[in-house]
């Protein structure tokens, strides 16, 4: 079973995470806080005789209390297989997580401030997005395994992190405009760069935050300057190496 970690660097080394389950969906209990601090919920059953229904009743708990969540607090995660050049499907969770009707038209905003224009399908057993999505595809040179994080931002945008196969964001979706990158640089920021390894020798341990995303009612991140994904299979990872950040331009 896999999942997947956004983290964002904030700043006073503090990360904020957002955790997808395998169908790319946020990790309700992630989006509504510390489980410890659930379990003593009065709404929550607490028998633990009944541990199948207090499973069951405490899922519908929280999937009630995520949807009630105002959509501008919603992210979702897809990542680029099959025929994707034409059209992506958004996840059945988060379209059934959307509160209210899904926009029949939506904006894509990316980091460096473009926009485009794309054209949403509704079927009975998915939302795609269609016209318009070739030419967001093509600007990005998406390919597959890279990955979208779309989070919606009200009246019919979301903003779109664009990552690598590497799980790095992809330095066009941020950079304004790449005549002022040295041609140098451009030519060895190319996906096809793989990661290099750190030293082993003399590791030095430094001490980071890691912290859910703020949502509604909560302080907003003051600074964002780098977003980078963790797929973890079977839900562990055995170590995460942090490459530093100058190489993470791809």
């Amino acid at each position: 079973m896999h999942r997947s970690v956004l983290f964002r660097y904030g700043e006073n080394s503090q990360f904020y995470v957002i955790i997808f389950d395998q169908f790319g969906c946020e990790e309700v209990l992630s989006v509504l806080g510390d489980y410890v601090h659930l379990s003593h919920d009065p709404e929550r059953c607490t028998d633990s005789t009944e541990a199948v229904k207090f499973c069951e009743s405490c899922k519908d708990l929280d999937e009630y209390k995520y949807y009630n969540l105002g959509n501008e607090e919603k992210y979702f995660l897809v990542f680029m297989k099959g025929d994707f050049q034409h059209e992506m499907t958004v996840p059945v969770g988060f379209v059934k997580r959307f509160k209210g009707e899904f926009p029949g038209e939506i904006k894509l905003e990316t980091r460096n401030g473009e926009s485009y224009c794309v054209g949403v399908v509704k079927q009975p057993d998915k939302v795609s997005f269609s016209s318009g999505w070739g030419v967001f595809v093509k600007t990005y040179d998406l390919h597959t395994d890279d990955s979208l994080v779309f989070k919606y931002n009200g009246n019919s945008r979301f903003n779109v992190i664009i990552l690598s196969r590497f799980g790095y964001e992809k330095a066009t979706s941020v950079v304004v405009n790449d005549e002022f990158v040295p041609l140098h640089v451009q030519r060895s920021s190319r996906d096809d760069m793989e990661p290099v390894n750190p030293p082993n020798d003399h590791p030095e341990t430094e001490t980071i935050q890691m912290r859910s995303l703020p949502r509604e009612g909560h302080t907003s991140i003051q600074k964002e300057i780098l977003c980078y994904q963790i797929i973890m299979v079977f839900s562990y990872v055995i170590s995460i190496v942090l490459m530093p950040f100058h190489r993470s331009i791809v």
